[in-house]
């Protein structure tokens, strides 16, 4: 649970997340800490269908206003190719055991901490993100960023266009990190918890670190019964 000071407190409860594995790597988290961090490139190379997604960090991006006489910009957009990825499951499943065709599991008790934990052993780490993915049937989202002046142009041709580099200033401001967190409503059931951690430069298929720091922060699942998973809580 985060606590951010407004007029009045404000809490943020974070869930117990729980990162589904063969019970040979959860033991050997526990061990020394071993965790092993995806690429949106390994997402795609999956072949099983609960993990394989091709589409990750792509989606469509509509700016709609009324403002200043009415602006719209539309735009494709991929993110991800600089990030590490991990994911889990805001609920414990034994149905999602068996889909991921897995026997064990790593609950993740803080996920504030972990995040900056794993942090600390990604070379080259520039800052992260971490939340719920959103599930939709389309991987697209709209955003009124109200008028944007000096991004609308007339091209040597004399036809319209846009100012390239007002243009991104205005798509970076906008998208922030949004389509690494979309997904298609096929892969609902999984309640993905998502944590990012950007990188300096394009990231490998993924990454081996060792994080036992990270272990007192996460509790073993092998053994775990579903309807214990809330007296065992912390």
């Amino acid at each position: 649970m985060i606590n951010l000071q407004f007029t009045s407190p404000w809490n943020l409860v974070t869930p117990l997340v729980h990162r589904y594995l063969a019970a040979a790597y959860v033991e050997a988290f526990f061990a020394d800490g071993s965790l092993r961090l995806s690429s949106v490139e390994q997402f795609a190379a999956h072949s099983d269908e609960q993990r394989n997604d091709p589409n990750e960090g792509i989606a469509n991006f509509f700016h709609r206003t009324e403002d200043g006489g009415g602006q719209t910009i539309a735009a494709h957009v991929e993110q991800g190719q600089n990030a590490y990825i991990l994911c889990g499951s805001s609920y414990y499943s034994p149905d999602l055991i068996a889909a991921f065709g897995c026997d064990s599991c790593i609950r993740i008790n803080d996920t504030v901490a972990f995040s900056q934990a794993v942090s600390r052993h990604i070379p080259g780490f520039t800052g992260g993100a971490e939340g719920p993915c959103r599930y939709q049937s389309a991987r697209a989202f709209e955003r009124d960023l109200g008028f944007v002046d000096g991004i609308n142009v007339t091209l040597p041709n004399g036809s319209p266009g846009y100012d390239q580099q007002r243009l991104m200033e205005v798509l970076n401001q906008g998208i922030g990190v949004v389509p690494l967190f979309l997904k298609e409503r096929s892969f609902a059931i999984q309640a993905e918890y998502r944590f990012i951690w950007f990188c300096a430069s394009p990231v490998e298929l993924y990454l081996d670190i060792k994080v036992p720091e990270a272990r007192e922060l996460c509790s073993n699942g092998s053994g775990f019964q579903i309807e214990n998973v809330e007296a065992t809580s912390t």
